[in-house]
Formats: C-alpha cells, sequence, structure tokens
C-alpha cells in the first residue's frame, strides 16, 4: 500500500493557516478533526493513494481529491467547479441534513463527508450526489483517522 498523495488539478495552492480553518469553521459551524487537518492542509486539491475506502455495509467508494481550505473561484466558461470545502458545503445544505461538511470530492459528483450530527468526533459518510436527504448517506467509519486506515488501492 503507497500512502502517496496524487496531484488531481493543476493549481497548486499554498499550504492553508490557522485564519483558513477559522473562517471554515465560522461557517460550518463545527470544529474540523485535528487528524483531518494536519492531511488536508498539506494536500489539499490531491488524491491520497490509494483513493478507495471500504465502506462499513459492504462495497466502496473513491475518497477522491481533498478539496481545496483556500477557496478561490475557479468555476469556467465550461462549468468546472471550485473544489472548494466551502463551496461543496453550501451545495451538500441543499441536499442533505444539517451537520454534513463534505471534505473530499470523487470527480463525479458525490462527496465524502464529516457527519457531525452525533456529536463529538463527526463519522465519516459517503454522500451519493443522485440521492437527496438521508437515502443519499451511507456510513463509512467512526471517525476519519479509522476511515484513512482503510484505504484500498483500485
Amino acid at each position: 500500500m503507497s500512502d502517496g498523495w496524487t496531484p488531481y488539478l493543476r493549481s497548486d495552492f499554498p499550504e492553508a493557516g490557522d485564519e483558513d480553518r477559522a473562517r471554515i469553521e465560522a461557517e460550518t459551524g463545527h470544529r474540523l478533526p485535528e487528524d483531518y487537518w494536519r492531511l488536508a492542509r498539506a494536500n489539499q486539491g490531491r488524491v491520497p493513494d490509494p483513493e478507495y475506502v471500504r465502506l462499513e455495509g459492504g462495497g466502496r467508494a473513491r475518497i477522491g481529491v481533498f478539496l481545496f481550505l483556500i477557496e478561490r473561484e475557479r468555476v469556467t466558461r465550461t462549468g468546472e467547479r471550485s473544489y472548494g470545502l466551502l463551496s461543496a458545503f453550501r451545495g451538500a445544505q441543499e441536499m442533505y441534513p444539517a451537520g454534513i461538511v463534505p471534505f473530499s470530492d470523487d470527480t463525479g459528483g458525490n462527496f465524502m463527508a464529516f457527519d457531525y450530527r452525533g456529536g463529538g468526533e463527526p463519522a465519516i459518510v459517503f454522500l451519493d450526489h443522485e440521492t437527496e436527504g438521508e437515502a443519499g448517506i451511507t456510513r463509512v467509519a467512526p471517525d476519519f483517522g479509522t476511515m484513512m486506515g482503510r484505504r484500498e488501492a483500485e
């Protein structure tokens, strides 16, 4: 198993700082997990290798590109998405219950997200972009560290 990171987008962003974290946490209303923050600061816009994770109920899903912590408008005439965490969060609010905060995009419209609805450390869930509400949410792991330990190659 490799533990590398592959660039997905051509843009390189500077490492996110405390002010970026404060802005994200203020808008989402939730504290980001420390283990996620450490990885995301250095790897925003990149895909972990391996990039698939086993789901708790069976099957697997692609983790995909870690969303940008430093928001920049990247929407073009062709409709390219921004891949920003806050952009994804705003979109998720329209489809899923409160307390869901996306952190990665599988580039097919689905997300991995933090689920803060249970209180405490957030669980990790997969969001199916074709299904709204609770039916579109599949539990992946009890926390971020467990999810990253369940990664497997394609």
